[in-house]
């Protein structure tokens, strides 16, 4: 399935995967119909919790990142009984900003204009919330000052996933260096807003969930 950056919707691409790892396409065109129709009304951000930890990334294209689903494991649970998780929404945001960045576009283009340190901020910590729970958070601004500071590339390969640190850092590298040509604010400075703003929203979503567990 097709996961789309711009509009964060989940689309089947038509093919599917037999238990021997035979690749066949759907035999009718009604069949690619109906199942347009249950995923558009099941997957997509607001169910990324369920469903993102059920599948495996194939590749990326300049529109959407490709995914092959379980369908075996899927099928034994609801993406409705999912505790939807607050910052999913930015952690999606992150990861396409990262994607972008891997196909040599700008995450955050400007053109001549000057940026706006506010969606430079919003644009760093959604890539903070694509990275947790892989690296921390000052380590990947670590990394990205350090790689903005040198000038030197990310060590970078065709097949770098997005979470990988090279890439979050790169990507946030990137941003910090349109914050420099195009904004009178500094990249630490930058880079110490954006993990406030961070800190402060995963603290808020780490009280939410535990005061749900505990009133369980």
């Amino acid at each position: 399935m097709a996961h789309a950056h711009a509009t964060g919707l989940v689309q089947p691409t038509g093919h599917y995967w037999t238990a021997d790892g035979t690749r066949l396409a759907l035999p009718d065109e009604g069949d690619l119909d109906h199942l347009t129709g249950l995923v558009l009304w099941e997957l997509g951000d607001h169910s990324r919790a369920a469903w993102s930890p059920l599948c495996t990334l194939q590749g990326t294209t300049p529109d959407a990142a490709v995914y092959r689903l379980d369908l075996a494991q899927a099928a034994t649970i609801r993406t409705t009984d999912a505790e939807r998780d607050p910052t999913g929404e930015s952690a999606t945001t992150g990861l396409d900003i990262v994607t972008q960045y891997l196909q040599g576009r700008s995450p955050v283009a400007t053109g001549n204009a000057e940026a706006d340190p506010a969606d430079l901020t919003t644009a760093i910590t959604a890539v903070l919330h694509a990275a947790d729970g892989w690296h921390h958070a000052p380590h990947v601004l670590e990394r990205a000052l350090t790689l903005h500071a040198t000038k030197t590339p990310p060590g970078l390969t065709p097949d770098t996933h997005p979470r990988d640190l090279e890439a979050l850092a790169g990507a946030i590298a990137d941003i910090l260096r349109t914050a420099e040509d195009t904004t009178d604010i500094t990249p630490h400075t930058l880079a110490d807003i954006a993990e406030t703003t961070f800190q402060d929203e995963v603290d808020a979503a780490r009280f939410a969930h535990v005061r749900r567990t505990r009133q369980a």
